[in-house]
Parts: C-alpha cells; sequence; structure tokens
C-alpha cells in the first residue's frame, strides 16, 4: 500500500513538472514568434550578402550582432547552417587569415511596418602583423519586406563601403 502511495505522488510530481516545462516552451515560442520576422529579414539579408560576397574560401564565417540588437542569435546561426553556411558565433571563430567576419549592425530600423533596413558588414577580421585594424571589405544596407507567412523580399541595397576599386 505504501508502496502504491509513493509511485503514485511519484507520477503526480512528473506530470506537473512536465505540464511545467511545456508552458514554459510555449512561452519561449511564443516570444520567438514576435521577433520572427525580424530574425527571417537578417537571416535572408546574410544570405544575400553571401551571394555577392565570396564565402567559398572562408574556412569560417564568424557572425556578428550588433550591441542591444533584440534577436535570438542561435536561432539565426542555426538557420544560416541548416542552408549551407559554415556559420559561427564570433565567439568561436578563429580569427585567422581564412576567416570572414559578418556584423549585423544595430540598430535595425523599420520604417514602415514589416519593411526592416538591416546594415551588414563583411570584413577580414585577420589582422596582419603591423596594422592595427581588421580590413572591412564590404558594407551595405538591405532593405527588405517580411509579412508574416511570405518569404522576406529584397526592396534595395545600397553599398555604402568598400567599392571593388579600392
Amino acid at each position: 500500500m505504501v508502496v502504491q502511495k509513493f509511485l503514485l505522488r511519484s507520477h503526480v510530481v512528473a506530470l506537473i513538472i512536465l505540464a511545467c516545462l511545456q508552458l514554459a516552451l510555449a512561452g519561449d515560442a511564443a516570444s520567438s514568434d514576435r521577433q520572427s520576422n525580424l530574425e527571417r529579414v537578417v537571416i535572408f539579408a546574410i544570405q544575400q550578402e553571401s551571394k555577392t560576397t565570396d564565402f567559398k574560401s572562408a574556412k569560417h564565417l564568424c557572425i556578428g550582432f550588433g550591441h542591444g540588437l533584440s534577436l535570438h542569435e542561435r536561432a539565426i546561426i542555426s538557420a544560416l547552417r541548416r542552408s549551407g553556411m559554415k556559420a559561427n558565433s564570433t565567439g568561436r571563430c578563429g580569427q585567422g587569415p581564412h576567416d570572414l567576419l559578418i556584423d549585423v549592425n544595430a540598430p535595425i530600423n523599420e520604417p514602415s511596418p514589416g519593411t526592416f533596413e538591416v546594415t551588414i558588414d563583411v570584413g577580414n577580421p585577420w589582422i596582419e602583423p603591423g596594422t592595427c585594424f581588421a580590413i572591412l571589405l564590404r558594407r551595405g544596407t538591405y532593405t527588405v519586406r517580411a509579412e508574416t507567412g511570405s518569404e522576406p523580399k529584397l526592396v534595395s541595397y545600397r553599398q555604402t563601403c568598400c567599392d571593388k576599386s579600392n
């Protein structure tokens, strides 16, 4: 009888723990849904940049996020990996001569609902001996339209730094 009561209580405790975990996970999913358009825009902009910049020669793509951006960085890096990119957070990159740094700059502006302006820097984080700074290869602003339930669409791109002739 005592064993049966103990087993019953153990099952009840286990069910309560599972219910609490499910509620916590649902809360995380709801908060990520609020940011999903913005995250999709950032993923889209980085993928667009990969079509323009030669990422194939890079050993690692080091993805950095500007201070204060409200993004799920791990989810973005995971999505980029699933799309075939060799993405890592900046803390996990070797900073070697075969790495590329992709910085998503803050702030990300929303000039109208569902339209975002994302500025991305692409650079070589390797600092050559005798120099003080890494090399900025390219900087540009992507204007992207994202509506819930549809794929992001490129509205415009404006390169603001580092013309190939430089």
